[in-house]
């Protein structure tokens, strides 16, 4: 009974976080704000050019193991969908066109 009052007294008793585990729900988002599936953030390239894929693994290589920034701005630009790529200026445009008489752009 002395035990008993005591544990009423100090209220319910204390989880371990073992037990937490079992006794929460789950929560599917992190950082809480309901359910829902969690969103891949990770882009691979869809393009068939195996020159494109090449490049692409071989920045993502540079980019992970160097701490170089331009490795990882390359890799990340290299990923990009051509909607979301930056747009090229006529100014690079006309300088890249240099010599290259009858090619289209």
């Amino acid at each position: 009974a002395q035990e008993l009052s005591t544990e009423l007294r100090r209220g319910a008793p204390r989880l371990g976080a073992a037990e937490k585990l079992d006794a929460m729900g789950i929560d599917f988002v992190r950082g809480g704000g309901g359910g829902g599936r969690v969103k891949n953030k990770n882009r691979e390239i869809k393009s068939e050019n195996p020159y494109l894929v090449l490049l692409c693994k071989l920045y993502k290589f540079l980019a992970r193991r160097t701490d170089s920034k331009f490795n990882k701005v390359i890799y990340k630009r290299l990923n990009m969908s051509g909607r979301n790529r930056p747009p090229l200026s006529l100014s690079k445009l006309i300088k890249f066109m240099d010599g290259k008489d009858g090619k289209i752009a």
